[in-house]
């Protein structure tokens, strides 16, 4: 049976990113049904430049940027409203491989406990793997990537759980985002979809890498404030207090030793304030975009 496809696309201040990614879905084997772009309220104007750029293309102009979930819902509820039975998320950066949407949709099809799933994920400066989904570790609960930094052209096999995907691919089961409410936006960056796939599986949906499927993305570091802010929140959510408190001191400790051999004194702060504002409901602008 025919299944509708949509895919939503993030965009804030990238518009040659974006074109790439959805000129990208337009190659693919399988071609989604629906495609959105999503703009977070960018402040140089190139969401206008993007509506120009792809007519061809639904354009969500969001009037202020919340954040990757609060983005994501916006596309997510499009989708949804139009009956779309899985729903692709994609980031401005990050190139699907043409056979990736197809990989993706047929693991979906064959194993219907599969909530979501996501391909290998290769940076594109090095060409090595960065992610093949991921656990979490065991003292801190902080996510890692599988198959970090190993070579793209080795053959994984077949489709791999796991406990988690990163948010810059993912393919959705529509009910899955239905049961979960889809992301949380208290977090505005980063953390998000580690929570939302430990969430899934509290409704008893299982997560996937599929290695066959391949999507290139060059990422970045992640600010020491929504670093700590957002998994601090996520320990508390979960009632892990121990790895919220090992976190904190790790944290600190780390950017202690650094400040001192490298002279430098906001990481140290950028930290301090995620900590400090680990329960409150929305980010500190002016640390957000600090690295």
């Amino acid at each position: 049976m025919s299944r509708l496809l949509g895919a939503v696309v993030l965009h804030y201040q990238n518009p040659q990113g974006a074109v790439a990614v959805v000129r990208a879905l337009e190659s693919q084997v399988r071609q989604p049904d629906l495609v959105v772009l999503v703009d977070a309220c960018s402040p140089d104007g190139s969401g206008i430049e993007l509506m120009r750029a792809l007519p061809e293309v639904g354009v969500i102009a969001l009037p202020e940027n919340r954040g990757y979930g609060a983005g994501m819902n916006q596309g997510i509820a499009w989708m949804q409203e139009r009956g779309a039975d899985q729903i692709l998320l994609l980031t401005h950066d990050c190139i699907l491989d043409l056979r990736a949407v197809e990989a993706l949709e047929a693991a979906l099809e064959a194993d219907p406990g599969l909530g979501v799933v996501g391909p290998r994920l290769i940076r594109t400066s090095t060409g090595r793997v960065w992610s093949s989904g991921g656990d979490l570790r065991p003292l801190t609960r902080r996510g890692r990537h599988f198959a970090a930094d190993t070579d793209a052209t080795s053959p994984l096999g077949v489709s791999q759980t796991c406990r988690w995907l990163d948010g810059a691919a993912l393919l959705y089961r529509s009910g899955a985002l239905t049961d979960s409410g889809g992301f949380r936006e208290d977090f505005f960056l980063y953390g998000e979809d580690l929570e939302h796939h430990l969430r899934l599986t509290d409704f008893g949906w299982r997560i996937a890498c599929v290695t066959a499927a391949k999507a290139v993305q060059d990422t970045l570091t992640v600010p020491n404030y929504l670093s700590m802010r957002n998994h601090l929140r996520l320990c508390l959510q979960r009632g892990w207090y121990l790895a919220a408190v090992l976190t904190a001191l790790h944290g600190v400790g780390r950017d202690s030793l650094r400040g001192v051999q490298q002279r430098r004194v906001w990481p140290l702060l950028a930290t301090l304030h995620g900590i400090a504002d680990c329960r409150k409901q929305s980010v500190d602008p002016r640390w957000a975009v600090r690295r």
